[in-house]
């Protein structure tokens, strides 16, 4: 790479990245329809562009790569050349090279060998291409339409024109109105900023012993500009989830291919913005998900649907297929779990057990959804999965960001903790008759249906010396959670207050527990612990 252009370095990886895109994209169209003269333009615009800037950067291989793709596409385009599956095949494999030269131009900053993948393309075309110059046609002799402007230097050698009309010189470059910063740095912020958050409590703590109404007004006027603060950092955070999604349909192609199966992708809320920390690692357990529906579901021709929608502070993803849905007698037989024992037989399944009569490269092993799961909770999600008869859907659930969480703060046995507000329906106060025993356990009816009731000092084993009496009380505060399609009512003591808490890891002592996922700081300097919704919902879940 020329010294001239190393300060651009990075702004070249994020571009190739959107370039390879647009090509993986762009085929995907072309394969299911060989007439879209539209995905045919974008290819060419694509792997132009992608060749300029890289010639540029005095990355040849991968500019001759790019213009070796172009000459495919002049064939097709010319009508001497058809795309069938063996010629699609070998030009996601070159796209694949380029992604892999990408990773390695961004690691070491040096481009890596394509003569292999580029010898085999031009073996499909005839045509001589030479490096990033010109191509000679296969039949014609003559120079083909797919030119490259030369790079030029001056008599003092160090003016250059870029060789690609949608590449901009470096004056325009300097005009960009982004700058590219480095994830560590947000995180700094980030760090800081919970730091501050965590000082702001305890002085509205303070502030509740104090009777001085310019000071308590000053204070209102200082948090609203430090949850505005704490909203555009914690959105310098945050990405897309389409960052994660779009790899899907290539995956998805080239999984059924060899399977010699037809499955469309349907991709929708790829908007939705994430913890950018989220994003990055949902790539594994997507995976392992859509291999569970292409080898084990879908048949011979089927869909798969993959939606991301935000609930209140969580994000849900659901991936949902038209197989054969999952045979829950067979896992019963195998885990040796009765079949009204529903979440138990989840449980079974996402503990690493096989259905499959046999092991192949693609899945067979069980280990699968047992990662999907580890996944999902390393980033305090929870993992679902509805299959009755035919389809099976996956449900994923995440905080939106794994920094600053707003809580309720509740208390149970004079101990506070913290309750995501985001899977938080209502709180409400039930009259004591009207709690029932359903078998083994405590039930009331909301909104004609009935609730499970969970006393959170007997779920956490709390002993309760100060108050040996509370029973005697004739209603029971209740705060209503919802997740998924399940509601729980959890019986607390007190309700202090709802505020924005930074999120910390739990002490190693409790790191086997999934009752908790997190523990903050509260107004009074004391932690509490964050209450995994999920884990008090497990009815095998540890006390």
């Amino acid at each position: 790479m020329a010294d001239e252009w190393s300060e651009f370095q990075d702004l070249y990886v994020s571009t190739a990245r959107e370039y390879v895109k647009s090509l993986n994209d762009s085929l995907l169209k072309l394969e299911k329809n060989p007439q879209d003269e539209e995905a045919i333009e974008e290819i060419f615009r694509s792997s132009h562009s992608l060749k300029g800037q890289s010639a540029v950067m005095k990355y040849d291989s991968t500019a001759y790569l790019c213009h070796t793709v172009e000459d495919i596409f002049y064939e097709i385009r010319k009508k001497r050349m058809q795309l069938n599956p063996q010629v699609a095949d070998l030009l996601f494999t070159a796209f694949d090279s380029l992604e892999k030269a990408i990773d390695e131009i961004e690691r070491e900053k040096k481009d890596v060998d394509h003569t292999e993948i580029i010898n085999n393309l031009k073996k499909l075309t005839g045509v001589k291409t030479e490096g990033g110059g010109k191509s000679t046609g296969r039949d014609e002799g003559v120079q083909s339409e797919v030119k490259t402007k030369k790079i030029t230097e001056s008599s003092k050698g160090k003016e250059k024109q870029a060789i690609d009309s949608d590449t901009n010189n470096k004056n325009q470059i300097d005009e960009l109105k982004i700058i590219p910063v480095r994830v560590e740095k947000i995180d700094e912020v980030m760090n800081i900023m919970g730091e501050v958050l965590i000082q702001r409590l305890r002085l509205a703590g303070t502030l509740k012993k104090i009777d001085n109404p310019e000071f308590r007004d000053f204070f209102s006027q200082m948090e609203k500009n430090l949850d505005n603060l704490q909203r555009k950092i914690m959105k310098m955070r945050t990405l897309p989830i389409k960052f994660a999604f779009d790899f899907l349909p290539r995956a998805a192609r080239d999984l059924a291919r060899k399977q010699g199966k037809e499955v469309d992708v349907v991709i929708e809320g790829e908007n939705i913005e994430l913890d950018r920390t989220i994003v990055e690692r949902l790539e594994e357990p997507l995976v392992h998900i859509l291999r569970n529906s292409i080898d084990h579901g879908i048949e011979k021709k089927g869909t798969i649907k993959v939606r991301a929608a935000r609930q209140g502070e969580f994000a849900e993803v659901r991936i949902e297929d038209t197989g054969k849905g999952i045979d829950w007698q067979k896992i019963s037989k195998i885990s040796n779990i009765p079949m009204s024992e529903k979440n138990k037989l989840k449980d079974a399944l996402f503990s690493g057990i096989s259905t499959s009569e046999k092991i192949t490269e693609v899945s067979g092993r069980g280990i699968g959804l047992k990662a999907v799961k580890k996944n999902v909770e390393d980033f305090n999600g929870s993992l679902d999965v509805i299959s009755q008869g035919h389809g099976t859907t996956f449900i994923l659930r995440f905080p939106l960001t794994l920094a600053i969480i707003k809580t309720l703060i509740i208390e149970s046995v004079s101990q506070s903790f913290a309750i995501p507000t985001g899977v938080i329906e209502r709180t409400i106060d039930i009259d004591r008759s009207f709690i029932k025993k359903n078998a083994d356990q405590e039930v009331f009816v909301l909104d004609d249906e009935d609730v499970p009731l969970i006393r959170l000092d007997e779920k956490l084993n709390l002993k309760d010396l100060k108050n040996q009496t509370k029973r005697e009380k004739k209603e029971e505060l209740v705060v209503i959670v919802k997740i998924g399609d399940e509601k729980i009512g959890l019986a607390v003591d007190n309700i202090v207050e709802v505020t924005d808490t930074l999120l910390k890891p739990v002490p190693d002592i409790l790191r086997g527990s999934n009752i908790f996922f997190g523990t903050t700081i509260l107004s009074n300097g004391k932690s509490a612990l964050i209450i995994s919704p999920e884990g008090i919902l497990e009815k095998g879940g540890a006390n």
